[in-house]
């Protein structure tokens, strides 16, 4: 029998994994989220998916049938990375600059088995239309989204402004559940493969 664990604090992952994985242990770690800001936002969030999968198989010493699941998700625009804001203000600065435009996200998720670590990203694009500074306030006030890149859940914010989407819509809460499935079924059958 295979364990599985999720390397994550989030809400919205573990709603998300239960639509693929009845039963999971959640397993939150401290990573390193550092990275070189030149680096294309593709490797970035596999690269932070990558160092949470590492930390949990080292936190709970994993074995050899444990799957560690772990995903990293990032808002980009015009070069520029949008992480999780610091406090209410970073987070309307924020808001401020992807209303009436158009941003990217992207999720890495990592998958490891053993010393099998296999990863990959989606990418979906999110449009903003126009909301005041008042509307931004109001719902920073009432969602609370410091918790969140780009100061914002997908599931909320559409109460505020306009939105649309052009790709994954579960990407965008977090995790990508058509990519997690094949990573995870890839992992079960790892140990018939050549890697």
């Amino acid at each position: 029998m295979f364990r599985y664990i999720l390397a994550s604090a989030s809400p919205r992952r573990h709603e998300l994994l239960k639509r693929v994985l009845p039963e999971f242990i959640i397993t939150p770690v401290d990573a390193d989220e550092s990275f070189d800001l030149s680096l294309p936002p593709d490797e970035v969030c596999i690269m932070l998916a990558c160092r949470k999968a590492t930390a949990c198989a080292e936190k709970i010493k994993a074995e050899a049938d444990d799957i560690i699941i772990a995903a990293d998700t990032i808002v980009f625009k015009d070069g520029r990375y949008y992480g999780k804001p610091e406090n209410a203000d970073a987070a309307a600065v924020i808001l401020q600059q992807l209303r009436g435009s158009t941003h990217e996200v992207y999720t890495g998720v990592a998958v490891c088995r053993g010393k099998i670590t296999l990863s990959g990203f989606e990418k979906t694009a999110v449009n903003f239309g126009a909301f005041s500074d008042e509307m931004i306030n109001n719902y920073i006030a009432d969602k609370k989204p410091l918790d969140k890149a780009g100061a914002y859940g997908i599931q909320d914010i559409a109460g505020y402004c306009e939105v649309t989407h052009s790709g994954d819509y579960e990407n965008i809460m977090g995790l990508p559940l058509k990519l997690t499935k094949a990573l995870i079924e890839e992992a079960i059958w790892c140990d018939k493969k050549n890697y």
